[in-house]
């Protein structure tokens, strides 16, 4: 996965077709969201141990 965290804390991924998504982070939940596109219901997850992020999608994969 390749990965930049932003100083307002978005995450944006490129997804293998040159696509874009773009997740943004909830302090008071401490989550990551899907924001771009609107229309796909995905969560990105960090590890805090390892440091490593994982995109968790609703159909489990």
């Amino acid at each position: 996965m390749r990965y930049c965290v932003w100083p307002n804390n978005n995450i944006p991924y490129r997804c293998g077709d040159r696509s874009g998504w773009k997740f943004a982070y909830n302090s008071m939940l401490s989550t990551y969201s899907l924001t771009s596109p609107p229309n796909v219901p995905a969560q990105l997850m960090m590890n805090p141990v390892t440091g490593l992020f994982t995109i968790a999608l609703a159909d489990g994969t």
